[in-house]
């Protein structure tokens, strides 16, 4: 064989890809209800157990819902780590969500 070096080098790419895409989180769009609050860039929604979720998405889609109970589909999004520098000053174990669409709104938020 002519080029073993380079033979090795594609194998070792290949298998190196192969397991990186096994270990990626999946991530699976879900529902959440609760209440949104909040202000632009820093929209959350409280589910009734008290589970708090950091919203990302449209600012003017969500702007437009504060302060109703709302049901959202989306994903988790679980590349963000609330302990992480970048995400200073937000609660640790904050949940991060990544809205694509508000399904249904229910009026006021329950108080």
């Amino acid at each position: 064989m002519k080029y073993p070096g380079l033979l090795v080098t594609l194998l070792f790419t290949i298998s190196i890809t192969a397991f990186a895409a096994n270990t990626a989180s999946p991530t699976f769009q879900q529902t959440i209800q609760g209440c949104l609050s909040g202000s632009p860039q820093n929209y959350v929604l409280t589910t009734h157990n008290g589970t708090v979720h950091m919203l990302m998405g449209d600012e003017q889609q969500l702007g437009a819902h504060v302060g109703q109970e709302v049901q959202l589909a989306g994903r988790r999004d679980l590349n963000r780590d609330a302990s992480a520098s970048s995400d200073e000053g937000t609660a640790h174990g904050m949940r991060f969500f990544r809205v694509e669409n508000i399904l249904q709104v229910q009026g006021a938020c329950r108080k």
